[in-house]
């Protein structure tokens, strides 16, 4: 034995019987740990009405499921003593001890009394009867959660009607105001109270994202509308509607639009002017969901942009913050550059700023027809605010947006736009237009009074286009030149406007007249015509002219 090194006998009977108790704590340790982790959620039910804290009513209910495991395992035959020893090492229970006399006691109750031995030491008691049960705290949820927002008084009467008719005992007016005053509750009942907007903006958590380091990293798109009025064709107050493009990291508005809708051609002109300004598409351009951006103009856009390498990404629905900056710029734009100035009549109606909105007689005197501006004033004046804005410093730790703008890099990841694709964006087109006698001819006007005339001179470009079917851009504000594209969109060439000859009637007009001094007439002496008597058989005069017109003539006949 000493050569091997075998143990005794006593060695090998204590090992056996370590092992055995080593084996019965693993058990005892499994089972309440999973009584702990998972088995708890069944007796829930019996403290929620009790108690208004969260963790405290998940402590409850699981020192009430490691009680009823350790009962159902002391039929095991487990000794209380090992099983004390393995309780004692759990933590989040609401009866901790390290007296195994007490642990002991506390398990005989609550084989007696069940979930009672955790709630209250004088049992059976009046009191006792008269706590919040379930169905009560249903009801005062139920109360809270309706649109009406009812006020605590109300539903403390109504709670205790509904009380009275179903057999519960009547509860406090300050014991509904406890219940209520619940974070829990609050959280769980206020949606439904206040709506998606109090969910939206206190309940839901928003997802930080970096802030861009360069110009043309981010845009931003968003729309408003202008809290100054102007004078409509109906003579009467009318608002335009703002839309800008942001870039992010600078601030800076880089492209707008005004109108009275926000639709899609309010969106594609305020992204005409942005491209039109930076000569670039950043690489993510972020707007929000609204209709303007489902037509089938704007998709026609937006693929463009997509295949260009900008990625347009609509933020999810009811998560505004998503596109926070530019969201914030329209309330620095109020309250910063429009207040004070002429006819603003201050911030929407669901503004809760004390400041918001000035008082009525100003906005009376700002919707007066007397002092209301002319739908282009406004316009102006809009060019004028924006300028402010992006030349202003509105943040003492930012530079002004034009600033930031001129001194900021450009991100790697613009995609630069050439005339060419410039021209598939935004100009007008003609999708399939046959040429013929080698040029293009575009109408305008309903009875095509209007007629504009782009000519191939080259004759190479003649043998090679006539009678062939382009696309042609053109822009009705600019008709000096036209650019032809292949029907995979492919650009050939560029024509510019002819000009129509004139008739001789019209060249003469436009010549400056000779003007000679005529000669002072000689008085002339008034000729005095003698009166003939006619025939009496004539009854009409006839001029000499071959219009036959039919004078009636009683005169006489010269």
């Amino acid at each position: 034995m000493k050569a091997h090194n075998l143990p005794t006998q006593d060695q090998i009977i204590k090992s056996a019987e370590q092992q055995k108790i080593e084996k019965a704590e693993n058990f005892i340790s499994l089972n309440l740990s999973l009584a702990f982790e998972e088995g708890y959620k069944p007796y829930l039910k019996h403290y929620i009405g009790l108690f208004f804290d969260p963790e405290l009513i998940r402590s409850y209910a699981r020192t009430h499921a490691i009680f009823h495991q350790i009962r159902q395992m002391r039929g095991f035959k487990f000794s209380i003593d090992k099983i004390f020893k393995v309780y004692r090492k759990m933590d989040g229970l609401v009866v901790e001890t390290d007296s195994l006399k007490f642990f002991y006691a506390k398990l005989k109750k609550f084989e007696r009394y069940g979930q009672e031995a955790f709630i209250h030491k004088s049992l059976g008691k009046t009191k006792n009867n008269r706590k919040i049960s379930e169905p009560m705290m249903k009801k005062i949820k139920e109360y809270y959660m309706d649109r009406s927002q009812y006020s605590y008084v109300t539903i403390h009467e109504k709670l205790n009607y509904w009380a009275v008719l179903n057999g519960y005992s009547e509860v406090s007016l300050s014991t509904v105001k406890k219940i209520l005053a619940d974070p829990y509750i609050q959280n769980q009942c206020k949606p439904y109270r206040n709506g998606k907007e109090w969910e939206r903006y206190n309940l839901n958590p928003f997802r930080l994202r970096q802030e861009p380091k360069c110009n043309g990293e981010l845009w931003q798109v968003d729309g408003s509308r202008l809290q100054f009025p102007y004078m409509d064709e109906n003579n009467r107050p009318g608002f335009l509607q703002l839309f800008v493009v942001m870039d992010v990291h600078s601030r800076k508005i880089v492209g707008y639009s005004t109108g009275k809708t926000e639709n899609h051609t309010l969106v594609i002109a305020a992204i005409r002017k942005s491209v039109e300004t930076t000569g670039y598409l950043p690489f993510e351009i972020v707007s929000d969901n609204g209709s303007c951006f489902k037509h089938e103009k704007f998709k026609v856009l937006e693929q463009y942009i997509t295949i260009l390498g900008t990625n347009f990404r609509r933020h999810k629905p009811n998560s505004p913050r998503e596109k926070a900056h530019v969201e914030r710029f329209f309330s620095t734009f109020q309250t910063v550059i429009c207040k004070g100035k002429p006819g603003y009549i201050g911030e929407g109606i669901k503004s809760k700023r004390e400041e918001g909105r000035p008082g009525k007689e100003v906005i009376q005197q700002a919707l007066s027809p007397s002092n209301l501006r002319s739908k282009k004033e406004l316009e102006t004046l809009v060019d004028e605010l924006i300028m402010e804005y992006n030349s202003k410093k509105t943040n003492e730790k930012r530079y002004a947006p034009n600033t930031r703008f001129e001194i900021a890099k450009l991100d790697r990841s613009i995609s630069k736009i050439s005339e060419k694709d410039f021209a598939l964006m935004f100009w007008d087109r003609v999708q399939e237009y046959r040429i013929r006698n080698s040029m293009v001819l575009l109408s305008e006007g309903s009875s095509r009074n209007q007629q504009f005339q782009y000519i191939i001179n080259d004759m190479e470009s003649r043998y090679r286009l006539n009678g062939t079917t382009v696309l042609v851009c053109y822009q009705k504000a600019d008709r000096s030149k036209i650019l032809l594209f292949n029907q995979n969109e492919q650009f050939i060439m560029e024509l510019a406007k002819s000009e129509i000859i004139k008739n001789v009637r019209e060249e003469r007009e436009e010549k400056a007249p000779i003007t000679l001094k005529k000669p002072v007439p000689e008085p002339t002496k008034k000729k005095i015509r003698r009166k003939q008597i006619p025939a009496r058989n004539q009854l009409y005069k006839v001029p000499a002219t071959f219009d036959i017109i039919l004078v009636k003539s009683k005169g006489y006949e010269e």
